[in-house]
């Protein structure tokens, strides 16, 4: 006979093993779920149903909203944050058909075992949509880095005879700058193309406006680094196959600006993949647009911005006043005498110094004249002092006009420095000038123009693109303009040669 204490101990064994199937049971179904979608076999999810295309820009919802779908190549563009040990099961947001009647499934594929690598590689896992004896396969391919879906129409033409569009922008975002967490957002949007030789490439710079219901600005933090804005635009890099280049030198000259606040930042920009219109578009850069909100200028400040003028001589056609509240022939009279030999001393000297160091180091084309250049001007009525800001530097490190097209070249690594026009100005009040850039090239040379430094950026920017797919994905769609050899391999090589060059420049020999 057996004893009460010999029964419990039976049942307590059975509950636990009952517990143990019945976790094990719904482990195994959980693992077979990817946001929520199950997976099966193809062979049983496609048995005996007849093959029926469907537009799937009405189907696919993912993260409550239409999800990006190039629908060209029924292919949905998925991002997650996605670790070389993360698991599928762990993905944020439910993919769901937005008509009950169709029920998704993902098949079987052995590459779920390892999202990492199915990431990096591109991989694209068939996706079905049943429904009533139907069905339709697609492709989702996954990424880490965010994904924009923009859609619209043409309503009008800008002041520069460029289409605009209306229709509405969607960011997901996986892991949201300042909280590290998922983060989806909407709003309605206009935009058109920007850039001026860039703009007549296949592949497009936009710049985006973004609304709300009744059309007005809506601000929103699409980059999560606490700045809110309407405005934005999406940096196609075409002129660098690399796509690294304008991202260094962003990051470079802001994470400069903490350490010398006399300096004001550039744009900021994080690497994203875009839908347009249905239609993938690859891999851009998203940035913040400077103006007076993003530089957090007070009312008195006047922001101009440098372009094109060519023969002209009004000012107003050499430059562009952001913001102002100051009568313009006031503005115009600071600047005027700006590269003049009579006006050193309305420069910043140490921004100016920063500066010119920058373009030197980057041998920045665009940005050695006024050209593609902010110039923030303090105490314009009393005692004015104007710094500079750079902006647009896709011609830089090794990117160049030589022999009548852009291309990339070593030759300027070890080529004559840059400095900006103002420097004659400027050697009339400082007669040292060359001997304190030296100083403050050798200190930089120490921090921001560090090898270890400036490699570890490239290595950590290149692993982002990379290993999100996004741009083998890009290169595949838009292809390389230098044929395989603008690479970060050479980026590493030219900012050696320049750095070394620089340095026999200031004696550092």
């Amino acid at each position: 006979m057996i004893d009460k204490k010999s029964t419990r101990t039976v049942m307590f064994i059975l509950a636990v093993v009952m517990f143990a199937v019945i976790a094990a049971v719904y482990l195994n179904r959980e693992k077979s779920l990817c946001m929520g979608v199950k997976i099966a076999d193809e062979a049983d999810i496609v048995s005996s149903l007849k093959y029926n295309i469907k537009d799937l820009s009405d189907i696919l919802v993912f993260g409550g909203q239409p999800a990006a779908v190039d629908l060209e190549t029924n292919t949905v563009y998925i991002p997650q944050k996605i670790k070389k040990d993360t698991l599928y099961t762990e993905f944020a947001h439910k993919l769901v058909s937005s008509d009950e009647n169709i029920v998704l499934y993902f098949a079987e594929d052995p590459e779920f075992s390892d999202m990492f690598k199915a990431m990096a590689s591109g991989h694209e896992f068939k996706l079905f949509a049943v429904s009533d004896g139907e069905y339709m396969q697609c492709k989702v391919v996954f990424t880490s880095l965010p994904v924009i879906s923009i859609k619209g129409e043409v309503v009008g033409k800008n002041e520069d005879e460029r289409d605009i569009f209306n229709g509405a922008i969607c960011v997901w975002n996986p892991e949201y700058k300042s909280t590290g967490a998922y983060n989806v957002q909407n709003s309605r949007a206009q935009w058109h193309y920007r850039g001026n030789s860039n703009y007549h490439v296949n592949k497009k710079s936009v710049k985006l406006s973004l609304k709300d219901e009744d059309s007005l600005n809506a601000e929103l933090d699409l980059l999560g680094n606490g700045y809110e804005d309407d405005d934005w635009v999406l940096n196609a890099m075409y002129m660098d196959d690399t796509a690294i280049r304008e991202k260094l030198v962003m990051d470079m000259w802001n994470e400069l600006c903490t350490a010398a606040p006399y300096n004001y930042k550039m744009s900021t920009g994080e690497y994203v993949e875009l839908v347009k219109d249905g239609k993938y578009q690859g891999l851009y850069l998203l940035e913040n647009r400077v103006d007076g909100g993003y530089l957090e200028l007070g009312e008195d400040q006047v922001l101009v911005k440098g372009q094109q003028g060519h023969e002209s001589t009004d000012m107003g056609d050499h430059y562009r006043i952001i913001q102002s509240k100051y009568d313009e022939k006031l503005v115009w009279n600071r600047m005027k005498g700006l590269f003049n030999r009579d006006n050193g001393q309305y420069i910043h000297l140490d921004n100016w110094i920063d500066i010119s160091l920058f373009v030197q180091f980057g041998y920045m084309t665009d940005n050695s004249t006024r050209y593609n250049t902010f110039y923030l001007i303090d105490n314009i009525e009393d005692n004015p002092s104007i710094k500079m800001i750079l902006w647009d530097t896709d011609l830089a490190l090794g990117i160049g006009w030589v022999d009548g097209k852009f291309t990339h070249s070593i030759d300027s690594a070890t080529t004559s420095q840059r400095y900006r026009k103002e420097d004659e100005s400027l050697r009339i009040l400082y007669p040292q000038l060359d001997d304190m850039i030296a100083q403050r090239y050798a200190k930089l040379r120490k921090s921001t123009f560090s090898r270890d430094y400036i490699f570890k950026k490239i290595e950590k920017y290149n692993c982002r693109i990379t290993e999100s797919g996004a741009y083998a994905r890009d290169g595949q769609l838009w292809g390389y303009r230098c044929k395989g050899e603008d690479t970060a391999e050479f980026l590493y090589s030219y900012i050696d040669a320049r750095l070394g060059y620089l340095d026999e420049v200031y004696n550092l020999q």
